[in-house]
């Protein structure tokens, strides 16, 4: 093989390796297989399960053994998260962030939905003595406050059982651990388009929050105000409630904007390659 060739070789690799992890990405689904992706993609399916190997070991995907499926690994989040800080932070989130926060004289949050759980990617604090503050980058639960619970309920039905098919952690006294009690709250979040949060992340806090959706459906993360659980009024979470709900709607009008404007990259076929029939 000469150097040209190569490179060729290693260039068209590198893309189907990202069409891989695009496809992750992309799907509304929990995990995907290789029959999945390898009709999505138009690709044997020899290729991809090759390509998922690699990626398992680099940790941008993961698979579950019981399933036989594969989801985003950590490294994905990892380089997801790095580009909210560069790219969104800085710009349309952190702005609406401060919209709300001015609004609300709260402090506001944005949340990124992370596997089965989600973190917090910034947020904004007003100048006042007894304002709430999130820690940043650390994984919470989705059955817990209302950035989790409204994320959940921007699931399906079927999403958010599989999402709480494991044992729900007691994070305070009034965290909710009892699964047909979160479907009925889960129901109401979603007709009324926002969650409310009482003590149940932090026994000190209270909160209100919208999801935000990605471009084709999918659920990207929550916007929130948090503040003290002293200044909780069902009159004023109401008010807060329509805030976010607008500001999630904006967040999420913005990402298909960028979405639009992104470059899609294409799996690129070797010569003697042909899809699975």
């Amino acid at each position: 093989m000469t150097e040209s060739a190569g490179r060729d070789a290693q260039h068209n690799g590198l893309q189907r390796a990202l069409s891989v992890i695009y496809a992750l990405a992309a799907t509304d689904d929990l995990e995907l297989g290789v029959t999945d992706l390898a009709r999505r993609l138009s690709l044997p399916k020899t290729v991809v399960h090759r390509l998922l190997r690699g990626l398992v070991e680099a940790r941008f995907a993961k698979y579950n053994e019981n399933t036989r499926r594969y989801s985003l690994g950590p490294g994905a989040f990892t380089v997801g998260l790095a580009a909210l800080r560069k790219i969104d932070i800085q710009g349309f989130v952190r702005s609406e962030l401060e919209r709300i926060s001015a609004l609300s004289n709260e402090t506001s949050t944005f949340s990124a939905l992370q596997g089965r759980g989600r973190v917090y990617v910034d947020q904004v604090v007003p100048d006042r003595s007894t304002a709430f503050e999130v820690r940043i980058g650390v994984p919470y639960p989705l059955h817990a406050g209302a950035s989790s619970k409204s994320i959940l309920a921007a699931h399906t039905t079927e999403e958010s059982e599989a999402l709480l098919a494991m044992p729900l952690a007691r994070l305070t006294p009034r965290t909710a651990t009892d699964i047909a009690r979160l479907k009925v709250e889960l129901r109401h979040i979603r007709r009324r388009g926002f969650a409310v949060s009482f003590g149940e992340r932090d026994r000190d806090g209270a909160g209100v929050a919208a999801a935000v959706r990605q471009p084709g459906g999918g659920v990207f993360g929550a916007v929130s105000i948090c503040f003290p659980i002293s200044r909780y009024d069902p009159a004023r979470a109401r008010e807060f409630g329509e805030i976010v709900k607008g500001a999630a709607r904006i967040i999420g009008q913005e990402l298909a904007e960028q979405s639009d404007r992104a470059r899609t990259i294409r799996p690129v076929a070797h010569e003697g390659d042909s899809a699975p029939g």
